[in-house]
């Protein structure tokens, strides 16, 4: 599938970059509840479909109403815990403490893009690996995909030190980052704060639109 994206939809270099390929068994789809499935069923478009399998859309309506406060608690309860990370990297860097600065600067990129996801799909990833969560939510957000892309003059390392950091930080003894190299990290996880928070916000909203929608007109 890769392939054939990537030949009818070359990019610069990048093959298919603004799609995100997600493969399920069309029982395990039909059985999840939640609003990424259901909005790819109802509103998703059918590319192929074989004659002994007969595809159906949703009837009922969803109740958005509820993903969106499901959405909105997450976002709040953990979303917190990434800022509190990053305000302690700032304190630490500013006190030349390294290793706890890049540490903290790291999880909070975690938890960043954990959030993110879970906003926007309604269920968890199964990884906390920063360069894995980028790949998976880097089509959700013009401003993120390109906050973390190199270009042909600007090499930007920034997600694979954060997987490192998350590591070396900790354990490793002869741990080491200039601190002028630290600060271009943290800045763009200060920056993908915002990002984040801007795209999970247009989200529940739209949660909430739909559920709006949903409710039947007073007679």
């Amino acid at each position: 599938m890769r392939r054939y994206l990537k030949m009818k939809m070359p990019g610069a270099g990048h093959g298919a970059p603004y799609l995100n390929i997600y493969m399920y068994a069309a029982n395990y789809v039909v059985s999840q509840s939640s609003p990424l499935f259901y909005l790819a069923r109802k509103e998703g478009v059918l590319l192929y479909c074989s004659d002994r399998h007969k595809f159906k859309r949703p009837k009922r309506p969803y109740p958005f109403s509820e993903a969106a406060c499901n959405a909105k608690h997450y976002y709040t309860t953990f979303m917190s815990l990434g800022d509190q990370f990053l305000e302690q990297a700032g304190t630490a860097l500013t006190e030349n403490k390294i290793r706890q600065a890049a540490f903290a600067t790291a999880q909070a990129a975690v938890y960043f893009f954990q959030v993110l996801f879970r906003v926007y799909h309604g269920f968890d990833f199964d990884t906390r690996d920063v360069m894995i969560l980028h790949e998976r939510t880097r089509t959700l957000s013009a401003e993120l995909f390109l906050l973390f892309e190199s270009d042909s003059f600007t090499p930007i390392h920034t997600l694979p030190c954060l997987r490192r950091f998350i590591i070396n930080a900790r354990y490793d003894s002869s741990f080491f980052i200039h601190v002028t190299e630290l600060e271009q990290h943290l800045d763009r996880v200060e920056r993908m704060q915002s990002i984040v928070e801007k795209v999970c916000m247009q989200r529940i909203d739209l949660y909430n639109e739909l559920a709006r929608q949903d409710e039947p007109d007073e007679p």
